[in-house]
């Protein structure tokens, strides 16, 4: 459990006891449960963060002090000192493995110092030796020379920085003789650790961390491998990503104590209503219909395959959990009904009703949740997903400016009569 969950039950407890709700041996069993409360712990993260934050400044620093006289230095020179701060880098790390192989702030520091110091002693030695200048390469030897550290030292930082690379690797597009799906086998490398990470304690900051970078990691990852089948279905195979996204975060994790631990169903949430919005848009349906004869069927494939992984993790929530959040995660649905409905009709007016119409349910659904519920945050982004639902479609229309400028105060009205009778209804049920 969350140590400031531990530290506010053991608070609870005097008062439990005294007022016989519970027994004192019962308090005494749960105090031997728990432990005792670590209260270094926040301390330890943030020591941890900025050791981590310095010795990135102590590599970035070496490589500029070095950087300013190297072109004066001779080859052989310029190669001692990258073979000697690279033999320090790891001989430091060797002994922080041997020493203090259990201090997650000496290990994490260590591991992300030597990391930059293989990346730039492979830049200097290329420079030196007029090596191929080839970025691409240059990214991708780095990445696989540093993934060992993650294993070795059993560090998050390096997992974290690792992932930026492959997808820096990724974006930059030249893979040169090597197939591109060879990107999943090379994610797949961090696999272990965090799969090891997640078994441990999911809601831990070091594999939450790792789900954080590693969603849109994979976002990007996969536009660059499968680039010829997004070109006409972009916006519905991103649908069922974000979709699957956040049904996994409801299925899997779904029981943290605090928001941001949540990442895999903030990404997915806030990637559905994006795209709900955006294809809420006449241009983008027209654009579609357009191009509607000149879909491949590898298209139409990869849409079919996600759509079906989509409907069963939809089956496994339902059975696990209830229908409640169906309607969020429904937009590859919709937007999969929008396409039929090209079909018949190229213009995309039918399937801008639709997803308007869709938009609108969600925001109105969100809207009548803050209400039962008695969120103030929650009624709020429903009425801000209307406001900018209208907004939107003003883009769209020819509307004169007398008739957006009294919609703006409508809208503006109902924000703060509503905000005003939460908060009075609030008041009326603490009193």
């Amino acid at each position: 459990m969350n140590q400031k969950a531990v530290k506010w039950l053991y608070g609870q407890l005097p008062e439990l006891v005294k007022k016989e709700i519970i027994p004192a041996e019962s308090a005494d069993l749960i105090h031997s449960y728990y432990g005792p409360v670590d209260k270094s712990l926040g301390n330890r993260t943030l020591l941890t963060m900025f050791g981590i934050v310095g010795v990135i400044l102590i590599g970035l620093g070496i490589i500029l002090i070095l950087a300013h006289n190297w072109e004066q230095m001779s080859r052989m020179t310029r190669t001692l000192i990258v073979i000697s701060k690279l033999l320090i880098a790891q001989i430091l790390a060797g002994a922080i493995i041997w020493f203090k192989k259990d201090n997650a702030l000496w290990t994490e520091s260590t591991s992300t110092f030597l990391m930059i110091i293989i990346g730039s002693s492979i830049a200097l030695i290329g420079q030196t030796y007029h090596i191929a200048d080839d970025f691409s390469n240059f990214m991708l030897t780095w990445m696989l020379l540093s993934i060992p550290l993650v294993y070795l030292m059993r560090v998050t930082t390096p997992a974290l920085l690792y992932l930026i690379g492959i997808t820096t690797w990724a974006v930059s597009g030249d893979f040169g003789d090597i197939d591109k799906h060879l990107i999943w086998v090379l994610i797949a490398l961090n696999g272990p650790y965090y799969w090891k990470l997640i078994k441990a304690n999911p809601y831990a900051n070091p594999p939450v961390l790792i789900s954080w970078v590693l969603t849109p990691c994979f976002y990007i990852c996969f536009g660059k491998v499968f680039s010829i089948q997004l070109q006409h279905l972009s916006m519905l195979i991103y649908a069922t990503l974000f979709a699957a996204t956040y049904f996994i975060g409801l299925i899997w994790f779904d029981n943290p104590v605090k928001t941001w631990q949540k990442p895999f169903k903030a990404i997915g949430l806030t990637g559905c209503i994006g795209i709900s919005f955006l294809l809420t848009s006449k241009k983008g349906w027209y654009y579609i219909g357009q191009g509607f004869n000149n879909i491949e069927k590898s298209e139409y494939l990869l849409l079919f395959s996600l759509l079906v992984l989509v409907i069963i993790l939809s089956i496994i929530l339902v059975n696990k959990k209830s229908r409640r959040n169906l309607l969020f995660g429904g937009v590859p649905i919709v937007a999969g009904l929008g396409l039929l409905l090209v079909y018949f009709d190229l213009s995309g007016i039918n399937s801008t009703v639709l997803m308007n119409g869709y938009a609108l349910l969600l925001s109105v659904t969100l809207i009548r949740r803050g209400a039962r519920e008695k969120s103030l945050g929650m009624l709020n982004i429903g009425m801000l997903m209307i406001a900018i639902l209208i907004i939107m479609r003003f883009f769209d229309s020819n509307f004169s400016f007398v008739v957006r400028g009294l919609t703006f105060v409508v809208i503006g009205s109902c924000f703060l009569v509503t905000n005003w009778i939460m908060v009075r209804r609030k008041k009326e049920v603490t009193q």
